[in-house]
């Protein structure tokens, strides 16, 4: 890991204007949870490549991990106006709005998202989450339950699944 990201600074130096360089130092920095360097990287790609939602998308995620919340929220926005059909823009915004307390705009996008992405069990998952802190426990049952049709081994859906009907008083 360290080679690679001599290597890639290396690289950086000499085309500073290169995005792909930058993508690649981004994802080397995520994998070493070194949250600054990714949010660095993904920064300058956005520089580089201002209309690429899948960009401002990693930005806001790198964001989120750095416990940079506010900003994550304006990345995620910005992916979603470059692309609104970016269901897991979507997702990360209503985590991050949720993470702030803003749990109606968070509740109403996961319900969009899930509508325009049915197969998608990220969307389900943390649509159940939500639903399930807010009491809403037959609606985060038919979340989680989507979840494991779509992903049977998930155990965060089954461990929250668990809960949900702990909650509803089916210990069976």
């Amino acid at each position: 890991a360290a080679e690679a990201k001599m290597l890639l600074d290396g690289a950086i130096a000499v085309s500073p204007s290169d995005p792909a360089l930058h993508i690649e130092r981004a994802l080397l920095a995520r994998s070493l949870d070194d949250n600054a360097g990714a949010v660095k990287a993904w920064t300058r790609v956005t520089e580089l490549q201002p209309r690429d939602a899948t960009s401002w998308f990693n930005l806001a995620e790198s964001l989120q991990r750095a416990s940079r919340i506010d900003e994550a929220i304006a990345a995620d926005r910005k992916a979603l106006e470059l692309d609104p059909g970016l269901t897991v823009a979507k997702v990360n915004l209503a985590k991050a709005l949720a993470e702030k307390g803003l749990t109606g705009e968070a509740k109403e996008l996961l319900v969009a998202a899930a509508q325009a992405a049915p197969l998608d069990p990220a969307t389900h998952y943390n649509l159940g989450v939500l639903l399930l802190r807010e009491g809403n426990i037959p609606g985060a049952i038919g979340a989680f339950e989507r979840t494991l049709q779509l992903e049977p081994h998930s155990s965060q859906a089954h461990n929250n699944l668990g809960l949900a009907l702990k909650a509803k008083g089916d210990l069976e």
